[in-house]
């Protein structure tokens, strides 16, 4: 692979699974992929019982924020 190769980053954020793609800009072929659960799912398995979660507590908002975040920054 060449040192000036360029690539893009495709996600997906979905309300079970989050998924990423690593594109080379170049050829537009796809070099790797990965998915995970979306950590989200513990504040209700529908995105309605989430939105209910993040408005129901003070810090409901938050909470589902940063466990998004620390489950990403594990991945990375």
């Amino acid at each position: 692979m060449a040192h000036n190769a360029k690539f893009g980053i495709a996600l997906d954020i979905g309300t079970s699974k989050l998924e990423g793609a690593l594109v080379d800009l170049a050829s537009l072929k796809i070099a790797a992929t990965e998915n995970r659960v979306n950590s989200q799912a513990s504040f209700g398995h529908d995105i309605i019982s989430r939105l209910n979660f993040a408005i129901s507590k003070d810090a409901g908002q938050e909470d589902i924020r940063e466990i998004q975040l620390a489950k990403a920054a594990i991945a990375l």
